[in-house]
């Protein structure tokens, strides 16, 4: 029990139960950036990590309820929103609880009639690095844009003075993360990084979107801020020997792919792994071979789907065609290559999902005759809060609106959480597709 501390943020369950799935979890950085903000301003803060710890949610309403911190935190997100209602309605004791994470501003509505009895709630919306210091402080600058008693709802827009407009200098002490690196499957130990925020694609079914996100922009770290982040970690654990790259836009275009190889080839002992958009490799292709030599193991493509006029309608940028093209260009040059792929897009058809398949499989046999290797992972479509294919279907009167663990919908238990079939196309055939494409990919 960590009484010692002001306030504890709780990286929220997953799982009702605790469970022993095998299976890695990232580290939640976010929270750490607001947990560095607090310590360097003489507030005690840490972390508690219910999903790397494999804590049930009784187990974490005991921690709280036989502890004597003054403050706690959770982040909430469409899928678990549930289990972080039942531990917080369960709570015995007087504690002042805050809520953040990126659905809370399309939650907030429904969480002010949850059965709060007599605690303090603090809702906030947006990038909250730095506005967390002034509330527990009792010093904010700003005022709430919603109270009812007592709950407040606060919102860091990138009008706000807590808005983190340079990203260099919003520093993340990687203590809070120390023995937390995976070994990924190159039985290498990674460690994760982020390099910006926002996002300049619309895809209709991501919380990252423009769409979701109009109150933010896009925002980059310089080479040298990346580059000291990553001598640190060394640093603190000589043993790690890749980076992981989780944010969309570390290779945003043939800049940032050249900044990249930069960065890497200063620590020559190190690989690495990235997301990758196709229409960034569409002009970067000649960088490849540099790419590889820089250490870079594996590109992470969301692909999606393998239908013209799905990828239209959910506004993904680059042919089919165009997908090929990139992905056997880097596979060629050495680079592995993640695809991930959504079955079940609303009014789906046959048709549509076996283009996706084929796709899949298409790409599987091609990697087989070039030096790089090809991994497919898959998922069932669940709406998010916020996208723009939730809000369509709200206003169709067809969200289901309750998320559940539903076997062979995903290839990793974790992202197994589905919401409703919303496709023209059977349960079965939907997740004999899921099976297809994951098949013989280590995931």
């Amino acid at each position: 029990m960590q009484n010692n501390y002001d306030i504890i943020f709780f990286n929220s369950p997953i799982y009702r139960e605790s469970i022993m799935d095998r299976e890695d979890y990232l580290p939640p950085l976010g929270q750490g950036y607001i947990v560095t903000q607090l310590n360097e301003n003489g507030i005690k803060a840490t972390i508690v990590d219910c999903v790397y710890e494999k804590m049930g949610v009784e187990e974490i309403i005991n921690y709280i309820n036989n502890g004597n911190f003054p403050n706690i935190a959770f982040n909430i997100f469409s899928v678990n929103k549930d289990l972080v209602k039942y531990i917080l309605e369960n709570i015995k004791r007087k504690i002042n609880i805050y809520i953040g994470g990126k659905a809370v501003e399309y939650l907030w509505k429904e969480m002010i009639c949850w059965e709060w009895k007599q605690n303090t709630v603090i809702y906030t919306i947006g990038e909250c690095d730095t506005i967390y210091t002034d509330l527990l402080l009792g010093r904010c600058l700003e005022k709430p844009i919603y109270r009812l008693k007592n709950q407040y709802i606060y919102c860091v827009k990138k009008e706000s003075c807590y808005f983190p407009k340079d990203l260099n200098e919003i520093i993340l002490d990687r203590n809070l993360f120390k023995n937390r690196e995976i070994m990924n499957h190159y039985n290498r130990y990674e460690s994760s990084i982020i390099t910006s925020r926002g996002c300049i694609y619309n895809c209709a079914f991501c919380g990252g979107s423009v769409y979701a996100n109009s109150s933010s922009y896009v925002r980059m770290r310089n080479i040298d801020n990346i580059k000291t982040e990553i001598q640190r970690i060394i640093e603190i654990n000589p043993n790690v020997e890749s980076i992981r790259v989780l944010d969309d836009l570390f290779l945003l275009n043939r800049e940032r792919v050249s900044d990249a190889i930069k960065i890497f080839k200063c620590f020559s002992k190190l690989h690495w792994r990235a997301m990758a958009h196709i229409n960034t490799f569409l002009k970067s292709l000649d960088l490849s071979e540099e790419l590889k030599k820089s250490g870079c193991d594996e590109l992470f493509v969301g692909i999606e789907s393998g239908d013209e006029e799905m990828r239209r309608l959910i506004h993904k940028q680059g042919t089919v065609n165009d997908v090929i093209n990139v992905i056997r260009a880097l596979l060629q040059a050495g680079i592995d290559i993640k695809g991930y792929f959504i079955c079940g897009f609303p009014n789906e058809n046959k048709r549509q999902m076996d283009k996706t398949v084929e796709l899949a499989l298409q790409i599987k046999k091609m990697s087989k005759e070039t030096l790089g290797n090809f991994r497919a992972t898959a998922f069932q479509f669940r709406p998010y809060h916020g996208t723009e294919l939730y809000d369509e279907l709200k206003r169709n009167n067809k969200i289901m609106d309750k998320y559940y663990l539903e076997n062979k919908t995903s290839s990793k238990k974790q992202y197994s959480y589905i919401a409703g079939n919303y496709s023209n196309v059977e349960e079965d055939y939907l997740k004999e597709n899921i099976r297809r494409i994951t098949e013989n990919s280590n995931v």
